[in-house]
């Protein structure tokens, strides 16, 4: 993520600390309503906070609060156990407005981008060019 997009994610942020508490009502993706209990030792491999000209650069809507990283693995991700813990994580970024991007193992590593890119696309709407990305570093510089 570093090389690719240049952006310096926080690592192992918890949960509770995105959310902004440890415990949410929410409506499920079947539209249902339920209460996520989230446990303390929940975290994300990494989080990067948005601000108000990094959204703008990209094109986001103002109720992007952040982007979410988390690396994903079949042996690691198999589990009925781990699957609700991940459907439970992506409930919390959805109400909280956090863009999730999920990185496979799987994936070859000159796809990463696109994937990415396919990703914020499904969940914000909004299509961020690959040249937005590649100019991404400079714009950050200069802050």
């Amino acid at each position: 993520m570093r090389d690719e997009l240049d952006l310096r994610f926080t690592s192992e942020v918890p949960l509770t600390e995105v959310a902004g508490t440890d415990e949410l009502e929410l409506i499920n993706f079947k539209g249902n309503r339920e209460k996520i209990k989230i446990h303390y030792l929940m975290a994300l491999d990494g989080y990067l906070e948005l601000t108000k000209e990094l959204r703008e650069y990209l094109g986001l809507d103002e109720k992007w609060t952040g982007i979410a990283f988390e690396g994903q693995s079949i042996y690691y991700h198999s589990s009925d156990e781990q699957k609700d813990r991940d459907r439970r994580k992506k409930l919390v970024l959805r109400e909280k407005n956090v863009i999730l991007l999920e990185i496979w193992n799987r994936w070859e590593e000159s796809d990463y981008l696109q994937f990415i890119i396919n990703q914020i696309e499904a969940q914000t709407g909004t299509k961020v060019s690959q040249d937005k990305f590649n100019k991404l570093k400079n714009y950050l510089g200069q802050k």
